[in-house]
């Protein structure tokens, strides 16, 4: 039995399907809900069927041209939290191993912690650099502390005010919902 016919055979009510996950397992969520969309050959609203997926400390997973399809259906649905230097978040580097490049829309978690829905290449570049100031002397290396999904846990709490009014219109339609968190 593969993941499609396993969540068509648990869905029982119609209910909302979500992915989610941190590092590896964000990449999974992003190869599972293309994989649930794109290997549908029924036209059973697949689409609809996923109201949203939610990733923190994601690397890139496919090509411009995965990325491309992958957003048509699903980028807006799709939102990707980044910490400030989470190392994982640019691997592998764009341009250089086959193309990788990112989906769906970055929420950016500055070096205070605060959202930045969208930010310019060079103030992430400067925040960045500040990120990396701001921990000098501290225990640990900065790029691998904000890749911690305890330290996102805790950034998107303090958040919650800002990104509860942006995302509720995507929770408030589900009345049941299936999460696979990866």
């Amino acid at each position: 039995m593969n993941m499609r016919q396993f969540i068509k055979q648990i869905l029982n009510n119609k209910q909302s399907i979500w992915f989610c996950g941190h590092s590896l397992g964000a990449a999974l969520a992003i190869i599972a809900a293309a994989e649930y969309i794109f290997e549908g050959n029924d036209t059973d609203g697949n689409e609809d069927a996923v109201k949203g997926i939610y990733t923190i400390g994601q690397p890139r997973v496919g090509d411009d041209k995965f990325a491309e399809a992958f957003d048509a259906i699903l980028g807006e649905k799709c939102f990707r939290f980044v910490n400030n230097n989470d190392v994982v978040t640019r691997l592998p580097p764009p341009g250089i191993i086959l193309n990788y490049t990112h989906v769906g829309q970055e929420l950016y978690l500055d070096r205070n912690g605060e959202l930045q829905n969208s930010i310019p290449w060079w103030k992430k570049f400067w925040d960045r650099l500040n990120g990396i100031r701001k921990d000098i002397g501290k225990i640990g290396i900065d790029a691998l502390a904000d890749h911690g999904s305890k330290k996102y846990v805790e950034l998107i709490k303090d958040n919650r005010s800002v990104i509860i009014p942006k995302l509720c219109v995507l929770f408030s339609v589900a009345t049941s919902m299936i999460f696979f968190y990866f």
